[in-house]
């Protein structure tokens, strides 16, 4: 990092991205190195380096989470067997959720979704999209709310007696 020369600052560095790869907390990071979360931000977003060492922190912590989840689910964990309040002994007791989850993500195409969705344009090409995801993902709620709506009062209108009562006549 090309910004200073500053021992404290450097040692502050170091703790936030220690933390950073032990717990992926950023808010967390900073408190336990006496950063600011706005200064940790802006680092990241104006010194490649920073940014880089922010990228392997968080790869390191998602190493921690996928080493944990193998432990849980393929080498099992021990748990006490108890009789009568009496510890009698131990078994191993192993996650099916998190051996399934890493199934799903190492072997997609035996154990994944099956769904999938790709958007194309009339000659195949890719769609330009000019909007940001956030007013696109308003623009379909709205829509899906409308089409709701006039499924709601067609449904209402056909349950609806000749006379609009919306009681039977039989």
């Amino acid at each position: 990092m090309t910004r200073r020369a500053d021992p404290i600052a450097d040692r502050k560095i170091e703790t936030f991205f220690a933390e950073l790869a032990k717990t992926d907390h950023v808010y967390g990071s900073c408190a336990a190195s006496g950063l600011a979360h706005s200064m940790v931000y802006k680092w990241r977003e104006t010194d490649p380096e920073f940014a880089q060492r922010w990228i392997e922190a968080r790869e390191a912590y998602a190493d921690r989470l996928e080493a944990e989840a193998f432990r849980r689910g393929v080498a099992g964990t021990p748990k006490g067997v108890w009789h009568q309040g009496v510890k009698v002994g131990e078994e191993l007791q192993y996650s099916d959720s998190l051996l399934a989850l890493m199934l799903k993500a190492k072997r997609k195409k035996e154990y994944g979704d099956a769904s999938k969705v790709e958007l194309s344009g009339p000659d195949g090409s890719a769609i330009k999209v000019e909007e940001s995801p956030h007013a696109i993902g308003r623009k379909l709620a709205f829509a899906l709310a409308v089409g709701v709506r006039a499924l709601q009062k067609e449904r209402s209108a056909d349950s609806e007696a000749p006379d609009g009562t919306g009681e039977d006549m039989a």
